[in-house]
């Protein structure tokens, strides 16, 4: 078998995980949404989206839990060749929900370039950026950096 042969066979398998970590991403998009609105919104839910139960164990979780669902329930899907078993359907899906939102942020930028739109979750706005996820000291060397900087303009501050 040569080379476009053996690429051709694995696109032909691409199609099958590609669009079932898109329904995983667009069910989890919904469930989240959901979730949102139902509890988060509760203020007898003491969860908030800055929690790090939701942020940090729940949503990077969630997909990864519909895949394996998926793969367990779901029989009927167009599986590749020699995924018949319950146990690499599962596999399968654990797979596609990990790798759910890789694929949608890949597919969403190939779809805006050939509109010729810019993707508006690209620009960050340091304003929001969340300190929790920086690495520890980062930024108080930041601080330190833009107030001895501020010192150099200004030398009669000191």
């Amino acid at each position: 078998m040569d080379i476009t042969q053996e690429s051709i066979k694995v696109l032909s398998y691409f199609w099958q995980f590609g669009l079932l970590a898109l329904a995983i991403s667009a069910i989890t998009f919904l469930f989240r949404k959901v979730l949102e609105f139902f509890v988060i919104q509760n203020p007898k839910v003491p969860l908030t989206k800055t929690s790090l139960f939701w942020r940090d164990l729940f949503l990077p979780i969630l997909p990864i839990l519909i895949g394996g669902f998926f793969g367990y329930f779901i029989t009927s899907y167009p599986y590749p060749a020699g995924i018949n078993d319950i146990s690499s359907r599962i596999l399968f899906g654990l797979v596609g929900g990990m790798m759910s939102g890789t694929i949608y942020r890949i597919i969403k930028k190939i779809v805006l370039a050939k509109v010729g739109l810019k993707d508006e979750d690209e620009q960050i706005n340091p304003s929001i950026i969340d300190d929790d996820k920086t690495e520890p000291g980062v930024n108080q060397q930041i601080v330190n950096q833009q107030a001895l900087e501020e010192n150099n303009k200004n030398p009669n501050l000191s």
